[in-house]
């Protein structure tokens, strides 16, 4: 399964369980699993803030 899979299967576990906030470590490396991170976040509808 692709991280940003995995990451979107934990955002509908957390609104389903009613959390209203998570922390999503992406780790370091060469930069391209935090831009891919990053970019869903920004995107999805349910996501209010990233930091």
């Amino acid at each position: 399964m692709r991280p940003v899979s995995l990451l979107d299967k934990f955002l509908n576990d957390a609104l389903i369980n009613g959390w209203d906030e998570v922390i999503v470590y992406h780790g370091i490396g060469t930069g391209k699993l935090s831009y891919a991170v990053k970019n869903f976040l920004i995107a999805h509808p349910r996501v209010q803030r990233v930091r």
